[in-house]
């Protein structure tokens, strides 16, 4: 399960724009990226909880962030979720890097993320010529 879940963040990061750019997929639904986020991070937690935590130089940076990001907004006096949807996009990455680190993920597993993310990149060079044909040098 975690393995198609990886997968489908990674299609979706990938696609998910030009999809919605053609029309084939409505705007909501590159959100879910996020979603399959925070279905893994239980899923995770729940993995790593019945072996022992072992936190990372990783997680302790993670953890930083989010202690300087909490501190920021009790001392700037923004109490509102604004600034926590805003690093939202920037959080995803480094969350998602956490995540594949402790799904203890076999050789094997790496491999077939690597082949993926391989062929989406093929993939993505047909794409980005006819943008440049048809859109020139800035979309």
């Amino acid at each position: 399960m975690a393995r198609l879940l990886v997968a489908l963040i990674f299609l979706l990061a990938f696609y998910a724009n030009s999809l919605v750019e053609y029309g084939i997929i409505p705007a909501s639904l590159t959100l879910l990226t996020e979603l399959v986020l925070f279905i893994l991070i239980p899923y995770c937690l729940i993995k790593q909880g019945a072996k022992g935590f072992n936190i990372s130089i990783v997680g302790l940076a993670f953890f930083f962030f989010i202690f300087v990001t909490i501190a920021s907004i009790i001392y700037n006096g923004q109490y509102d979720i604004r600034p926590l949807y805003s690093y939202r996009t920037f959080w995803r990455f480094p969350i998602f890097f956490l995540i594949l680190i402790n799904l203890d993920f076999s050789d094997n597993d790496f491999k077939k993320i690597n082949t993926l993310i391989f062929f989406i990149f093929l993939t993505q060079l047909p794409v980005v010529a006819i943008k440049f044909m048809v859109y020139g040098v800035s979309e």
